[in-house]
C-alpha cells in the first residue's frame, strides 16, 4: 500500500488530522505552547490545510511544554488516542514523541526493520535552546550513522541538546534562540521566543492550528520561497512500507463494515 495512492492518502491526511485537533485540544486544556511544524506549518500557511501530497502531522514545543505534555496528555486524550515517547517505551527510536491513533501503523521503508511500529499521527518535536557551538552535535550523528543502541543514543542526544541551557546562543538583540536538534542542523528551522509565541491560530481545512506569530521568518529561514510549489521530483514524503489503520480506521468502507 503507498501513500501515493489517493484514497490511501486521503485517508492517512483524515486519521493525522483527528491527531492535530487533539494535539491542539489537549494543549488548551493543560495551557501549553506549541506550533505547527515542517511540512504542517507550510500546509497551514500556502494550502490552509495539508500540503496535498504530505503524508504526517508536525508540531514542535519548547522543552518545558513538550515534558510537560508527554506526562500529563495521557491522562486527558480520547479512548482512540496514545503517546509514545523515548520515556514511554524502552524500543522507541527516534529522539521526539508522536501522538498516534490506537492500533494504527505506519513504517516508512526506511523504518522497515525495527522493532517499534510508528503510528499514523502527529511527531511531537522538542524545541532546546541552541548553545554557542552547535558543532557539539556532530557527534550525535556519527553515532547514529554507526547504529548504536537507540536508548544509548536518545541519552546523548539529551545531554547534547541540554548543553544550550548553559551557553545559550543569543541573537544581537540579546534573544535567546531555539531550534530542534532531531536534525542535522539546528539553525535551519530556528526560532526566537518571540517569533514563535503567541502562536496564531489559523485554518487548517475544518480544524484549527498554531503557527509562530512571525511564521513567515520563521518559514522563509527554514526553506527559503516556502510559497512556491516543488515540482513533483522534489515532493517528498516518508514512502511508508506498511500501513494499517487498525479500529479507528478513517476509510469510508471501514465505516460500512463496522455497522453492517
Amino acid at each position: 500500500m503507498s501513500a501515493a495512492d489517493p484514497a490511501t492518502l486521503a485517508a492517512i491526511q483524515r486519521a493525522t488530522k483527528r491527531c492535530l485537533a487533539e494535539t491542539d485540544r489537549v494543549c488548551a486544556l493543560l495551557d501549553l505552547r506549541y506550533v505547527a511544524y515542517g511540512g504542517t506549518a507550510i500546509g497551514a500557511v500556502r494550502h490552509q490545510g495539508f500540503i496535498p501530497w504530505d503524508d504526517d502531522g508536525e508540531v514542535c514545543m519548547p522543552r518545558a511544554d513538550y515534558e510537560r505534555f508527554i506526562a500529563e496528555a495521557p491522562a486527558l486524550l480520547g479512548d482512540e488516542f496514545f503517546i509514545a515517547s523515548p520515556a514511554t517505551h524502552p524500543n522507541y527510536p527516534i529522539s521526539f514523541g508522536v501522538l498516534g491513533l490506537k492500533g494504527s501503523e505506519f513504517v516508512s521503508k526506511v523504518a522497515k526493520d525495527r522493532s517499534f511500529r510508528m503510528p499514523i499521527g502527529v511527531d511531537l518535536f522538542v524545541l532546546d535552546e541552541i548553545a554557542d557551538d552547535p558543532g557539539r552535535f556532530r557527534a550525535h550523528w556519527g553515532m547514529r550513522a554507526l547504529r548504536v543502541n537507540e536508548a544509548s543514543l536518545y541519552r546523548r542526544w539529551l545531554r547534547a541538546a541540554l548543553m544550550g541551557r548553559e551557553n545559550p546562543q543569543k541573537e544581537a538583540d540579546g534573544s535567546i534562540l531555539f531550534g530542534d536538534f532531531s536534525t542535522r542542523d539546528p539553525l535551519r528551522w530556528s526560532a526566537t521566543e518571540a517569533e514563535l509565541f503567541p502562536a496564531r491560530s489559523v485554518p487548517f481545512e475544518d480544524i484549527t492550528v498554531r503557527i509562530p506569530a512571525a511564521y513567515d521568518v520563521v518559514l522563509t529561514r527554514g526553506y527559503g520561497d516556502y510559497m512556491r510549489i516543488p515540482d513533483p521530483e522534489d515532493r517528498v514524503t516518508h514512502e511508508p512500507f506498511h500501513i494499517v489503520f487498525g479500529p479507528n480506521d478513517p476509510r469510508p468502507e471501514a465505516t460500512e463494515e463496522a455497522g453492517a
